[in-house]
């Protein structure tokens, strides 16, 4: 029996990754006029401020106004949240309600800094479910890097092997692997390689299927 599930937010939680996109390839392009090509957007899913940052200079060099781009995308998302209009991937609250009967401890781990998370759950609706937010500024390096899964499990006290992590992305995948945690894929914008799917628990096709894979790797009853 697992001793609790750990999340990461954009992409299994909430559609902001999606969302992110769309914002950045239609107001941000005209607003700040850079093209944010679909290939740069996939090399930042799963990462932190400070691993987009790197990515952004990398591709438009450092006078492109990261901060300011950065701030854009966040408050549309959390006028999104604000309005009830933010997308929950299909599952959410039917597995966290199902985790709360079972008395199994949710915990969230995303690139996300924390602030920004709890705002997104409050307005959503699903901060009760959750015992603790871990968020992106808690680390120096971000996912891939495997400190902030390695964060989450010395500040809540489980091994690695009494977890099961849920992701969406290849960085956040590797940074839960790194940190020798079990993880159920559900891929959002990018699927993963056949070596990659093999290294994980399975890779599901969305939240509604995490308790049937649980229950087959004898993970629950």
């Amino acid at each position: 029996m697992i001793s609790a599930l750990f999340f990461d937010m954009d992409g299994v939680l909430f559609d902001t990754e999606t969302e992110a996109a769309q914002i950045l390839q239609n107001d941000c392009t005209g607003r700040f006029g850079y093209r944010f090509s679909d290939d740069l957007l996939n090399r930042c899913t799963g990462r932190d401020y400070n691993g987009c940052r790197t990515l952004y200079f990398e591709e438009f060099g450092e006078g492109f106004p990261f901060a300011e781009v950065w701030d854009y995308c966040a408050e549309r998302i959390r006028e999104k949240a604000e309005s009830g209009t933010l997308a929950q991937k299909p599952g959410v609250r039917t597995l966290l309600s199902l985790l709360r009967e079972k008395r199994i401890p949710c915990i969230l781990v995303t690139s996300t800094e924390s602030r920004q998370a709890r705002f997104l759950l409050e307005r959503s609706g699903l901060l009760p479910f959750f015992q603790k937010i871990i968020g992106g500024e808690s680390v120096t390096a971000g996912k891939p890097a495997p400190d902030i899964y390695l964060k989450a499990l010395h500040e809540c006290g489980y091994s690695p092997g009494s977890v099961v992590v849920i992701e969406d992305s290849i960085q956040g995948v590797n940074a839960a692997l790194g940190a020798g945690i079990p993880v159920i894929m559900i891929p959002d914008r990018i699927q993963p390689d056949a070596a990659l799917a093999r290294r994980c628990l399975a890779v599901a096709a969305s939240l509604e299927q995490v308790p049937a894979v649980l229950k087959e790797k004898g993970l629950w009853t």
